[in-house]
Order: structure tokens, then sequence, then C-alpha cells
């Protein structure tokens, strides 16, 4: 994308709407995210773009198609510019959950909220068919603006049931040999316990140069509640067979008054496991009404 730069315009084929481009966000192995200004009324956006255009097709539909959910950012368009494709986002003011592990200031208390606000995020998707299978820090975004969490990349959207076919090495429980490569509950239980896991311990684990052992002997000596590390431990063993219970066990250990250190992401966790909360109240009456 060389011919792509900072005050570079892009102009969509199809819907005559130009960007200037302001700053590089990120990069991976087909494209570039940017931060953009949408010419006509000056609203920054953020525009992913690549030459390979099938992805960014099937995340457009994939947005779409989970618009009605709080984690899901905005979708605005999506268009043609020289040979590549763009896909046109609200910007998300705030931070991903990798600045806890640069910074290393990760409590297991903010762990053990964002576990539970993630397992309640992907019950969402998984009522409505599908698993989220790349989860992992740099997906997983702070809306500090709104305060919100929102996942954002959507790319590796699978129905349920499907195999897995988009994931990162370090969350994919197959790589650690511990479950099967298939989307459900499961996979993305083991997931979000990495993530928590990397979060505590301020550092990334590869299945390549570790074992899913050692990686469990770290925890069992990380400086955090016993009950903290025997939920990780079933986690990453592959112990639990479903979001609620994994989510009922972290709600169960009692922990929500403790202070984490971040009077941001505190306010922003406080609102989410509200609606977690509500999550588990409803799930509780609904299966009290089948009995």
């Amino acid at each position: 994308m060389e011919d792509i730069h900072l005050g570079s315009d892009i102009c969509g084929r199809w819907h005559n709407r130009c960007y200037e481009v302001l700053k590089l966000l990120g990069r991976g192995g087909t494209g570039s995210v940017f931060l953009a200004r949408r010419v006509d009324d000056g609203k920054k956006v953020a525009l992913k773009i690549s030459c390979e255009g099938e992805d960014l097709i099937y995340e457009y539909h994939s947005l779409t198609d989970m618009a009605c959910l709080s984690m899901v950012p905005e979708v605005i368009e999506l268009d043609e510019w020289h040979g590549y494709t763009f896909l046109v986002l609200e910007y998300i003011e705030g931070y991903d959950l990798s600045h806890y592990i640069r910074a290393g200031k990760c409590s297991y208390a903010v762990a053990v909220h964002l576990g539970c606000i993630l397992a309640f995020l992907m019950s969402k998707v998984w009522q409505k068919g599908y698993c989220l299978t790349d989860i992992k820090p740099e997906n997983v975004m702070v809306d500090t603006a709104n305060r919100r969490i929102i996942s954002i990349d959507w790319s590796s959207l699978t129905e349920a049931g499907a195999t897995v076919k988009e994931f990162t090495p370090t969350y994919d429980i197959a790589s650690w040999g511990v479950g099967q490569r298939m989307a459900d509950q499961r996979y993305m239980v083991f997931a979000i316990s990495m993530v928590m896991m990397v979060l505590i311990m301020g550092k990334s684990y590869s299945p390549v140069n570790v074992s899913i052992d050692e990686v469990l002997a770290d925890i069992r000596r990380a400086k955090c509640p016993i009950g903290v590390k025997n939920i990780l431990i079933a986690g990453l063993k592959g112990g639990y067979d479903t979001l609620q219970q994994f989510y009922n066990a972290m709600n169960a250990l009692d922990m929500y008054d403790q202070p984490s250190g971040n009077d941001r992401i505190d306010e922003i966790i406080n609102i989410a496991l509200a609606a977690a909360a509500l999550f588990a109240f409803l799930s509780i009456a609904n299966w009290l009404t089948l009995i």
C-alpha cells in the first residue's frame, strides 16, 4: 500500500464519499487500518483497507448481522478505491487490552471483571448461532468515550459447530493440545481464560515455545486468590462446557468491590457488569420456568 500515505484522499467508487487519511492505526498481513476524516462533514472514522477484498466483505456482513449487539462497532459503508476494498467503521476512542500487557499493571480483579464481561458478550454471539474465534487483547477495545467494551475484528465470526479457520495460536485451544479447533463455547472459554492469563501475568505465551503445563505452572505461582487460579486452570484445561458455567464461577468470587487501580476502566467495568448481572438473573429465571 505504498500509494496510501498521510493526507491521501480515498474516494469510493460506488458511494462517492471521500476520506482523508490522518494516521496509521494498525497493519496486518493483507491490509491496514487508518484514522481518517470524512471530507463532506469532517467526521472521524476508522478505515480498513485491503488488496484482498473477500475478508472485508465477509467482515462487513458479519458486522451488519451482529449490529444489534452492544460490542459491535457501527459499520458505515463498504466500497472500492483503485483496486482496493475498504471498510469504514466508527472510530473508537480508547485503547485495546494489550495496553495492560505492555504496562504490566493489570490486577487479577480487573482480569476477572473483564473475563465476566467477555463471557457475557460472547454468550450473546452464541445465542445468535455463532462464535467469535479470534478473541485476543488486541481485538478488544475499551471505548472510553461511550463507556463500553468493543470487539474490533469480526472477520473470525464462525457458525456454531463449524471448523475454526481464523485464530491466533496463543488463544486457540487446539494449538495447545487441549481441545478441538471447533467453534463452540469451550473454544471461547479457553480464549477468554488465556486473555485473563496474559493480562494477569503481563506477558504473552506461544504454544511453539512453551507447553500448557508451563502456563498452568505460572498461574499456580501467581499472587492471586486460589479461586481465581482454579477458574483459570479449569478454563485452560477445557473444564467448562458453557460460557454460563464460566461466568457463574467468576461471579461467585464476590470480588467486585475491590479497586482495580484504574478509574477509567472501573467505571466502564461497572456499567458492563451491571448488564452481565442482568444476563445472569434472566438466565436463571428462564431456567426456572423450564422446571
